[in-house]
This record gives structure tokens, C-alpha cells and sequence, in this order.
């Protein structure tokens, strides 16, 4: 029985690495977010990578948010997701957890 939805975010830089904040450094790269499936029930697939994107940006500090594109995908097709317009932001950073699963971001989606 599954406990969670996967999605990927795919955090490419916009700058040249020489250009980056010096603690961003290591933010580049593919992250699978875990949802807990109890607060993803009933939500859109739109939410989820709402809910995804405050539960990395709760994780993974990052000091230069214009410096990145964070791309929500999902997992096994690596299908881009848009978020809801309507979320709170910040409102899901305690439905789940994150992990870093490649430094090489994904080709821009």
C-alpha cells in the first residue's frame, strides 16, 4: 500500500555558477519529494506540486530564489506539473520530505 506521492523538482540555475550566491552552490539538481498521502487525498495534481514546492523550499535553503527555475515533474514520466494559482504558500511544508537524488538537473523541462 503506498503512504506517499513521489514528484521530482528539477532546480536549474539561471546564472553561471560564478555568478551564484556561494551557499546556493549546492542546490542544483533533481530532488524526489515525498507527499504524505493523507494530506494529498482529494488534492489535484496542480496542489500536490503546490505542496511539493513549500515542502522543498522549507528543506533545501536557498538564498537567491531568482537564480533558480524549480520545476515540479512527476516521478515516473517526468511530465511537468504548474502549480495552483490559488495555494498558500508555505501553507504544506510539514506534509513531507525531501531528498536529493542527483546534482545534475534534469534538461530544462
Amino acid at each position: 500500500m503506498t503512504t506517499m506521492l513521489s514528484l521530482l523538482i528539477n532546480a536549474v540555475p539561471l546564472v553561471d555558477p560564478a555568478q551564484m550566491d556561494c551557499e546556493d552552490k549546492d542546490v542544483p539538481g533533481v530532488y524526489r519529494v515525498d507527499l504524505d498521502i493523507e494530506s494529498v487525498i482529494g488534492a489535484s495534481m496542480h496542489k500536490c506540486a503546490s505542496m511539493a514546492l513549500d515542502v522543498f523550499h522549507s528543506s533545501v535553503p536557498v538564498g537567491i530564489l531568482d537564480d533558480f527555475s524549480f520545476d515540479v515533474l512527476t516521478f515516473d514520466t517526468r511530465t511537468p506539473i504548474s502549480q495552483d494559482e490559488n495555494h498558500d504558500d508555505y501553507s504544506a511544508s510539514h506534509c513531507g520530505d525531501v531528498e536529493k537524488i542527483s546534482d545534475a538537473p534534469l534538461e530544462h523541462c
